[in-house]
C-alpha cells in the first residue's frame, strides 16, 4: 500500500514538473517522435524489402525439369527419385503442356498482352515438373542430379536470381541491424541532451532536497517517470503519423506495383500492433536511459 502511495506521488510530482517545464518537455516530445518516426520510415523499407526477398525468394527455389516430347511415365519417375535421391526437395508438381498454356495466357491477359498468343495453331510449351526445394542454395545441386537424363530436355533454375536473393538478404539484415543501432544510439543522445537542459532549470530544486536529506531514489523516480511519459506521447504521436502516413502511400502504389512488378507491400492494418508495440518499447526505453544518463550528474552534490 505504502508502495502505491509513493507510486502515486512520484506520478503526481512528474505531470507537476512536465507542466511547469512545458516548453522543454515538448522539445523532448517532439527530439523522440522525430527519431521515432524516421526509424518506422527505415523498418518498413527494410520489412517490405524483406517481403519482396523472400516471396522472390519463393518463386527461385524450385528447380523446374522441362521435358522432351513423348517423354514416358517411367522416365518422369526416374527424373522424380533421383531428385528426392538428393534429400533436398520437399514437394514435386507436374505441369501438362495445357496447363502450361493456360497459366501463361493468365500470366499475359494480367498485363494486358493477350493478342500475342492469338491464332496460334500450335502449343509451344513443354510439360514440365517442378521441383521444390528445402533449401535456395541447392538447386545447381539438384538440376545438375536430372540434367541429361532421358526424357529431359532442360533442368532450369535461376541461377543468378538465386546469387543476388541470398546476397541481398544478408546485406539487408546488415543493414538494418546498422540503422537501427545508428537511430537507437541518435534517440539516446537527442533525449539526454534535452532533459539534461530541463534539468539544467530546476538544479537549484534538486541540490535543495538533497540539502534537506531527500535519497537519490525519492529525487529520481519522478525524474524517470517524466522520461517515460515522453517516451509515451512521442511513440503515440510517431505511430500516429507513420500508420497514416504508410497507409496513404500503400493506397497510391500497391495496386500498380502488384500489377507492373509482381510486388506486394505489406497492409498497415498487418503492422499497427507490432509497430505500436516497438515505438512504445522503444519510446520508453530511450525516455528512461536518457533520463537515467542525465540525473546522474545533477545527484553528485
Amino acid at each position: 500500500m505504502r508502495f502505491l502511495r509513493q507510486l502515486l506521488s512520484n506520478m503526481k510530482e512528474a505531470f507537476q514538473g512536465i507542466v511547469r517545464n512545458k516548453g522543454m518537455g515538448l522539445l523532448s516530445v517532439i527530439s523522440i517522435s522525430a527519431v521515432l518516426v524516421l526509424f518506422g520510415v527505415v523498418l518498413l523499407l527494410i520489412v517490405n524489402m524483406s517481403g519482396v526477398i523472400n516471396e522472390a525468394a519463393g518463386k527461385a527455389d524450385s528447380v523446374v525439369v522441362y521435358l522432351l516430347e513423348g517423354a514416358t511415365d517411367e522416365q518422369m519417375q526416374g527424373i522424380i527419385d533421383k531428385a528426392e535421391s538428393t534429400g533436398y526437395v520437399e514437394d514435386v508438381t507436374f505441369t501438362s503442356k495445357d496447363q502450361a498454356l493456360e497459366e501463361f495466357q493468365e500470366q499475359l491477359n494480367m498485363s494486358g498482352n493477350e493478342y500475342l498468343i492469338e491464332g496460334l495453331d500450335k502449343n509451344p510449351l513443354p510439360s514440365s515438373i517442378t521441383l521444390k526445394l528445402s533449401s535456395l542454395d541447392k538447386a545447381e545441386t539438384v538440376a545438375n542430379q536430372v540434367q541429361g537424363m532421358p526424357g529431359v530436355e532442360k533442368a532450369s533454375y535461376l541461377d543468378d536470381l538465386v546469387e543476388k536473393i541470398i546476397q541481398m538478404t544478408e546485406w539487408v539484415q546488415i543493414l538494418g541491424i546498422i540503422v537501427v543501432a545508428i537511430l537507437l544510439v541518435i534517440a539516446i543522445v537527442l533525449i539526454h541532451n534535452t532533459i539534461k537542459a530541463t534539468l539544467s532549470n530546476r538544479e537549484e530544486q534538486i541540490h535543495i532536497m538533497k540539502y534537506i536529506g531527500a535519497s537519490n531514489g525519492y529525487i529520481r523516480r519522478p525524474l524517470l517517470m517524466e522520461g517515460m511519459i515522453f517516451g509515451v506521447i512521442a511513440s503515440i504521436i510517431a505511430l500516429v503519423i507513420v500508420y497514416f502516413g504508410y497507409d496513404y502511400i500503400f493506397s497510391a502504389v500497391e495496386e500498380r506495383l502488384r500489377v507492373s512488378f509482381g510486388m506486394q507491400l505489406i497492409p498497415a492494418k498487418n503492422i499497427l500492433f507490432d509497430l505500436g508495440v516497438i515505438f512504445a518499447s522503444i519510446g520508453v526505453g530511450v525516455g528512461l536511459l536518457g533520463s537515467s544518463l542525465s540525473i546522474k550528474r545533477f545527484l553528485n552534490v
